[in-house]
């Protein structure tokens, strides 16, 4: 069987979140189809192919102007002549079984090119939901374009799933409800994690390591008020705990003159396992947002522990991450301390991380999309 995958972004390297969750999911499903046709702009050979996947490249133009009648932030120069690729492909002998489309925002521009097939849409990260974050997170004026795109997304969302035959949701509170959301089937697919080795933390380790972009509001936020009110009581009851920052945004939060004891920020990382071999902990600091966070399951694939603001606990209130692993708490600075501590705590919780793992790979997670592809198979041969 054949399947369309529309992408607003080349998802190659799968290198940081959005790419991490779209090249897992086409991965996975590749090897149950016999071929997936990427639609990217400018999108080109990948380094090492993939079996079953053929990438088609489309460049970037579009009519000046248009930009400001398009839902979300995507480049619409890249989407017009992407639209006009997928619908003459679809209208071939040759069409595929489903189009997938990574997001309701590309999605919703295929919904209105009227292009036809049985579509397949990801809801990971609802638009709407994650505007609104952004909002609470700014001040004045600066909340102007982020309320305005969830106005726009709380339009568009709806229509995209009316229009779906299959949703795609990333966690158990973006399974929607309600007639405005009618759809014909939802279905829960959580990111998956990538097979690696997971080894135990060092018992004497007193390392802490917080990931992510630090250029995002609640990221920003939340590593903020951890320098300012947390770290400070962790290193006075261990001196010589260390902080580790990595990724990029974080360089006026944490600098060679900063005050905060035992904090370093390194900035853009390239390979990440040693850092995380090296750690006890990993820290999301993050107190609002949407959607759910890659790096979490980044962290359990290493069997870490992760520790965060009570915030965190949506992660695992519908059993989404597993509870022993993903800790949300009102006092990050006791619960990291009783763990660097208590090595014997610590490396039980490590144990809950790598099991989940173990159950999640991204073969096992996307197996709902498989049976839909698999019946709608059966149906189109009869």
């Amino acid at each position: 069987m054949k399947v369309f995958y529309v992408c607003s972004r080349m998802p190659w390297p799968a290198d940081h979140g959005a790419n991490v969750r779209t090249a897992g999911v086409i991965e996975a499903l590749a090897a149950h189809c016999d071929e997936i046709v990427v639609f990217a702009p400018n999108g080109g050979p990948l380094l090492t192919p993939l079996p079953n996947v053929r990438i088609v490249s489309v460049s970037r133009s579009a009519p000046r102007g248009f930009e400001r009648f398009l839902p979300g932030p995507y480049e619409s120069r890249s989407l017009f002549p992407l639209m006009r690729a997928v619908k003459s492909a679809s209208g071939q002998s040759t069409a595929p079984l489903a189009l997938f489309w990574e997001n309701t925002v590309i999605a919703d521009i295929g919904r209105r090119s009227r292009i036809r097939g049985n579509h397949i849409v990801e809801f990971a990260n609802l638009e709407s939901r994650r505007y609104l974050a952004q909002a609470r997170g700014t001040r004045g004026v600066q909340k102007i374009k982020p309320l305005l795109e969830a106005a726009k997304a709380l339009v568009w969302e709806p229509a995209v799933r009316r229009w779906a035959n299959l949703s795609v949701a990333l966690s158990s509170s973006e399974i929607p409800s309600g007639d405005s959301y009618s759809t014909n089937q939802t279905i829960l697919v959580p990111n998956g994690v990538e097979q690696r080795p997971a080894i135990q933390s060092a018992s004497t380790s007193r390392v802490v390591l917080a990931v992510g972009s630090w250029w995002y509001e609640p990221n920003r936020e939340g590593l903020e008020e951890v320098l300012q009110s947390v770290w400070p009581l962790v290193v006075a009851k261990i001196p010589e705990a260390k902080l580790l920052v990595v990724g990029r945004g974080a360089d006026d939060l944490v600098s060679d003159k900063s005050p905060h004891s035992g904090v370093s920020n390194l900035g853009f990382v390239d390979d990440l396992q040693p850092l995380y071999e090296s750690s006890a902990l990993v820290l999301a600091p993050a107190k609002s947002g949407a959607g759910s966070q890659l790096k979490l399951v980044g962290a359990l694939a290493r069997g870490r522990v992760v520790v965060g603001p009570a915030y965190l606990e949506r992660e695992t209130r519908n059993g989404d991450l597993p509870a022993d692993a993903v800790i949300g708490t009102d006092d990050q600075a006791e619960t990291i301390v009783r763990l660097l501590e208590n090595s014997e705590e610590r490396h039980r919780r490590e144990a809950a991380a790598i099991r989940f793992s173990r159950e999640n790979s991204w073969e096992k997670v996307v197996a709902p999309i498989v049976a839909y592809l698999d019946t709608l198979a059966r149906e189109r041969s009869v």
